[in-house]
């Protein structure tokens, strides 16, 4: 074995024999993803989208279709709403999303655009200023 497999087991046993301790890198990272995943669907809730809670990783994907009321999305000349979405959001709120659709195959891009994917392995001032932009904007739109 190569030196670099040699320590990647090394670590993997490291973390085995901490299993079920909160010493365990991967029960603490489990933990701290959790408190930021849920920390992020409450406030894609609370702008209006409707977010897919996953069980692992580090992404969420929401619909935001309850939002295209508020969102002007003539000015985005991409064939695919996801992509208009997150450019106009970029543009105009300055929150930067995924486009899913980037992710299918060209038959079934359809199948991801009503949705947007969110990271939320952040920093918590950095979601948390995420939270800010989205209340901010619902709370200009609720003033049009």
């Amino acid at each position: 074995s190569t030196p670099l497999q040699e320590a990647v087991a090394r670590g993997f046993e490291l973390e085995l024999s901490r299993l079920g301790t909160p010493e365990c890198y991967f029960e603490s990272l489990a933990k701290e993803l959790e408190a930021k995943r849920d920390y992020m669907e409450a406030f894609l809730l609370d702008v209006g989208m409707i977010p897919t809670v996953p069980e692992g990783g580090y992404f969420m994907m929401a619909d935001w279709t309850p939002l295209e009321s508020k969102v002007n999305l003539n000015a985005e000349t991409d064939k695919y709403k996801d992509y208009k979405f997150t450019k106009w959001m970029t543009k105009n709120v300055k929150l930067q999303g995924i486009p899913p659709s980037a992710f299918y195959s060209e038959p079934n891009k359809s199948l991801g655009e009503t949705f947007v994917r969110y990271c939320f392995i952040k920093k918590d001032e950095n979601l948390q200023e995420a939270a800010k932009i989205l209340k901010t904007w619902k709370e200009a739109q609720s003033k049009l």
